[in-house]
């Protein structure tokens, strides 16, 4: 896990969109939609990284110390990439229920992946949706999707943790 400080600096923003990117394609090919219906605005998710940037910061100089857990990092970087809404769709995906929630399911999957070290594929359906469901319609902050992704944190260490057939 890189310091937060560092987090959103240049060579990790280019990671972390080139994931965004990987990440994007996969959820549309998966769906078999036509990628070029699909594109991703540069400039809308420089803006959410430089912002998430802003954030991790603030959290830094209000508890005077460099420590926030992975799950802070994903709520802020999950909020801002959503708010952003750097994903672009066109022609028919315009009016696709499912393509229409890609800019919280693409940093949803993302911040599982790089912070958490899970595949949304492997994780429940229920929670998926309802976790998008709550980024898209409800009002939430950086701060209560990283309690969130903390306490899911939580859930994904102990599931590592525990294995019956030791007891």
């Amino acid at each position: 896990m890189p310091e937060p400080s560092t987090l959103f600096a240049e060579h990790a923003a280019e990671k972390v969109a080139a994931l965004f990117g990987k990440i994007t394609i996969g959820i549309a090919k998966r769906c078999r939609w036509d990628l070029n219906q699909i594109s991703i605005s540069e400039h809308a998710l420089q803006g959410a990284l430089s912002e998430s940037a802003k954030d991790v910061q603030a959290i830094i100089n209000r508890r005077n110390h460099n420590e926030i857990s992975p799950g802070k990092l994903a709520g802020i970087l999950t909020f801002r990439i959503s708010r952003w809404g750097p994903i672009q769709l066109s022609g028919e995906l315009k009016e696709d229920p499912r393509a229409m929630k890609l800019n919280a399911a693409v940093p949803f999957a993302l911040c599982l992946k790089h912070f958490l070290g899970v595949n949304i594929t492997n994780f429940p359906s229920a929670i998926t949706e309802e976790f998008h469901y709550t980024l898209l319609r409800r009002h939430t902050n950086q701060e209560t999707l990283g309690l969130a992704y903390d306490m899911l944190e939580f859930h994904v260490s102990n599931m590592r943790v525990y294995n019956p057939a030791q007891e």
